[in-house]
């Protein structure tokens, strides 16, 4: 029962805030009304709070926060919106397809499985990320290797996951046999991604937007810090389990 409430209130939400982009604001300047920025003249506004919930919603991804005296706020993240997740990850808590980077000593002419110090992730299919095998500290303006030097070397690897299977990863990087790299127990692996969906219950969350009513926002610059690492066994309470003193939006 609470949880179909809670998921009607959310398409409540979704529901204006999608609607209100379809309509004129009062006293808006020229520009800002049908084809223009419907939502210049709403008031900015900044929260702090823990991500009770993530769930897609008309037009986006609606994510429920929980700020000061554990009042909820329905934050609205439209397509365009700039979200940034950093944080840490246990090996099973990368995917197939995230793009990794990490520093390995490499031997030519015989398969390695270099253990390796540190990895970190970021989301699949960034136009930035830039693929392939680079010399020693070599940065990303300067082009990748085609063959691997004579003897053993240091190269920073980067590339798209293919799996992690018993600590070892699988990397494809273009022009080369794929790369395993075996993640030790102490190996440090970082996020950096984009996609809300990463976010898990309880995750810090500060958000900078337009206040549709109270209760309501619709974010435009979104940062959240994992509290834990990425992982497949998810910490904590069931999202859909909190208990909030209480709700702003009143019965839907």
């Amino acid at each position: 029962m609470q949880m179909a409430r809670q998921n009607r209130l959310l398409a409540a939400v979704a529901f204006s805030l999608v609607a209100l982009s379809a309509t004129t604001l009062p006293a808006q300047r020229p520009g800002q009304g049908r084809g223009g920025n419907p939502y210049a003249n709403l008031k900015t506004t900044t929260l702090k709070g823990a991500i009770k919930q993530v769930q897609p919603a008309q037009g986006g991804t609606m994510i429920t926060v929980l700020v000061t005296g554990n009042q909820e706020v329905a934050v609205m993240l439209m397509p365009t919106a700039k979200v940034t997740i950093t944080g840490t990850a246990h090996p099973d808590g990368l995917t197939m397809g995230m793009n990794v980077e990490f520093k390995a000593d490499l031997t030519k002419g015989a398969p390695t499985e270099p253990e390796v110090a540190e990895l970190k992730a970021f989301d699949s299919g960034d136009p930035s990320f830039k693929s392939g095998v680079y010399s020693g500290e070599a940065g990303t303006s300067d082009a990748p290797v085609r063959t691997l030097a004579e003897g053993t070397n240091t190269y920073t690897v980067r590339g798209s996951l293919r799996s992690v299977k018993d600590g070892v990863a699988l990397v494809a990087v273009p022009g080369m046999p794929p790369i395993k790299a075996k993640l030790g127990p102490d190996a440090k692996i970082t996020v950096e991604l984009k996609n809300p969906s990463a976010a898990q219950f309880g995750d810090g969350i500060t958000v900078q937007g337009k206040e549709v009513k109270p209760g309501q926002v619709l974010g435009e610059n979104v940062a959240i810090n994992l509290n834990n690492p990425l992982s497949k066994k998810k910490p904590g309470a069931a999202p859909g389990k909190a208990s909030p003193a209480g709700s702003p939006f009143g019965t839907p």
